[in-house]
């Protein structure tokens, strides 16, 4: 396994980055990177969150301690630079969420402090479609209309920007998590 690799995982919301990340980190694969946000502790956080203050957060944003740094539905989420360095640091393989329309950016940051790793970014794309919509719609988010606005957005520009944004497209078909798991994990063992 590539030790010197940094995973970024795209997909919408409800599209299956939890349960991907969540099933690669207990079979010792990637280790997930702590993201801290500004958003309020909901249940069911899977403990890969440092929930913060917008002060805190602002503070920490404008001194450059944050990669993969967006904001969602109001909220700020950002992966602190020194626990991407402790987990590349330790040998793992970090696996983030990353946001697409920041990954040129991201990319260029992580070839600076890290020109030795090499980075690989994978899109989760939910199939069938509609069964994602679905599916989103049962869930308790709030906005849902602009999760699924921001998901098939996100979706669009993968696939158009494949090779640029997005180097590998994982097809996620509902049922069948246990192959998308196997899919994503033979790209990182690589």
């Amino acid at each position: 396994m590539n030790k010197s690799l940094i995973v970024v995982l795209f997909a919408p919301s409800a599209g299956g980055k939890d349960s991907v990340i969540n099933a690669l980190h207990q079979q010792g694969i990637a280790y997930p990177c702590v993201r801290e946000t500004t958003r309020p502790l909901r249940q069911g956080d899977n403990g890969f969150y440092r929930f913060v203050s917008d002060a805190d957060y602002r503070i920490r944003q404008s001194s450059c301690q944050y990669l993969f740094d967006h904001e969602y539905c109001g909220h700020g989420y950002s992966v602190p630079i020194s626990d991407l360095k402790d987990l590349l640091d330790s040998s793992r393989v970090p696996i983030l969420k990353g946001e697409i329309n920041q990954i040129e950016i991201d990319r260029e940051k992580i070839r600076c402090l890290w020109p030795e790793v090499k980075m690989i970014t994978i899109e989760l794309i939910p199939n069938p479609l509609a069964e994602w919509l679905r599916i989103i719609r049962l869930e308790r988010y709030d906005n849902v209309e602009a999760r699924i606005a921001d998901g098939i957005s996100e979706l669009n520009k993968a696939q158009n920007g494949q090779g640029k944004l997005i180097d590998f497209l994982v097809e996620n078909k509902f049922g069948e998590l246990d192959r998308t798991i196997e899919l994503v994990k033979s790209l990182i063992l690589v």
